[in-house]
């Protein structure tokens, strides 16, 4: 318990600090266009307008984050500063719960080095004053995996239940993990227990995570008239992602529209654009640039990778460079020893490693931006922690050799 707080209020303090510095500093009321979209968003709810833009109910949004932007304007909260208050705790609390995690899989000392890892991390403690919904999204990331590593190991429903419900959650802050959920029940098929205790963990984890989404997947149905799952928006995503117009990105920072990709102009097939049918016919172009143009898809996804992977934001300062560098490429390199030397234990650390692969691979085809990589960090994290303690008893145990009998 000590320690665990000890965690929090170091990582709380720390993503205090910088959100003093950044309203001191005259950058207090700044929001990128994207989070200006979340702000709308958010100001209609509370408004009586629902869940609407542009005077319109709208499915091409998930909820939570406008929700809880929601949450603190409704408590007359500063705003932006409620909002990154209430993101340093969540950043805090997603450290604590990396400390158990490591805990839980490896032992005491590689979950401790992670989360203060996770602590001091540029990008983490830089993300609480962006009204973006990275770090809502890794809490619940976080929270399922911790969820599905307790139920393996103790094999109690309750855990796979809530593992659901985080991951529900999760998809109603960003539908990343969409496409992960196969993988996860793959892996939870595959744990050492009779079958039926598989087949019930999985039966409870799936109608844990159907109850989560349900509510959200009837209201998207009945605005759109057609079954919806949590937003209509992926086709219109996949396009700007693949089409001859895109440049897979310049900097590492959000895509700049008509410099870096565009929705077709003047093209008389396109449906209404907010449609589920312009979502449809958009995905289908997107997927015709593949097939059509194999050579130019390769190359965009080598740009995208490099892109999403870059060690900083080409045009930030000089100083946010170095801070985003040193606290990345160490723990990049680290990570990749932390993979490598526990090889042969990948049946058990199998969900962690497709995780990366998965959050590699999506953006890779996807459109790829640096704060796009931010929930693979915390799980390089821990295998980071885990190649340093390797290093330090490997170090304990030479000296030990060489010390005086």
């Amino acid at each position: 318990m000590r320690k665990t707080a000890l965690i929090f209020f170091l990582a709380l303090f720390l993503r205090g600090a910088l959100i003093f510095i950044w309203h001191q500093t005259g950058h207090g009321h700044h929001i990128s266009d994207d989070g200006t979209g979340y702000y709308d968003l958010a100001q209609n709810l509370i408004t009586g307008n629902g869940f609407s833009s542009y005077g319109k109910a709208t499915t091409h949004r998930p909820p939570l984050y406008p929700f809880f932007i929601a949450f603190f304007m409704k408590l007359q909260a500063p705003f932006p500063l409620g909002i990154q208050m209430g993101q340093a705790v969540l950043g805090a609390l997603s450290c604590v719960i990396l400390f158990l995690l490591g805990e839980q899989v490896f032992d005491e000392r590689v979950g401790l080095t992670a989360s203060l890892i996770q602590s001091v991390d540029y990008a983490s403690v830089r993300e609480v004053v962006a009204t973006m919904p990275e770090i809502l999204f890794v809490f619940f990331l976080l929270a399922s995996f911790y969820s599905l590593e307790r139920g393996a190991r103790e094999g109690r429903g309750r855990w796979f239940g809530a593992a659901g419900i985080f991951v529900g959650l999760s998809l109603l802050t960003r539908e990343t993990l969409l496409l992960f959920i196969p993988v996860i029940i793959f892996w939870m098929m595959r744990l050492d227990r009779p079958w039926k205790l598989r087949l019930g963990g999985v039966g409870v984890f799936l109608v844990a995570l159907s109850l989560t989404l349900a509510p959200w997947i009837v209201r998207n149905s009945l605005v759109v008239g057609k079954p919806v799952l949590v937003t209509t928006r992926a086709g219109h995503t996949f396009y700007l992602a693949n089409n001859p117009r895109t440049t897979g990105g310049r900097t590492g920072g959000d895509w700049d529209y008509l410099h870096d990709t565009s929705f077709p102009v003047g093209d008389p097939n396109l449906p209404p654009f907010e449609s589920l049918e312009a979502n449809r016919y958009l995905f289908s172009q997107g997927w015709n640039f593949i097939q059509t143009q194999p050579r130019s898809f390769l190359r965009l996804m080598g740009r995208k990778i490099v892109n999403m992977w870059r060690p900083y934001q080409a045009d930030s300062p000089l100083v946010a460079k170095g801070a985003t560098a040193l606290t990345y490429l160490p723990v990049m390199i680290l990570g990749l020893t932390g993979i490598f030397l526990t090889r042969k234990r990948w049946r058990e650390l199998f969900l962690f490693h497709s995780i990366l692969l998965y959050i590699f691979s999506l953006h890779a085809v996807l459109i790829a931006i640096i704060r796009y990589r931010y929930p693979a960090m915390p799980i390089f994290s821990l295998f980071a922690a885990f190649a340093l303690v390797w290093i330090w008893e490997k170090r304990r145990i030479r000296l030990a050799s060489l010390a005086p009998q």
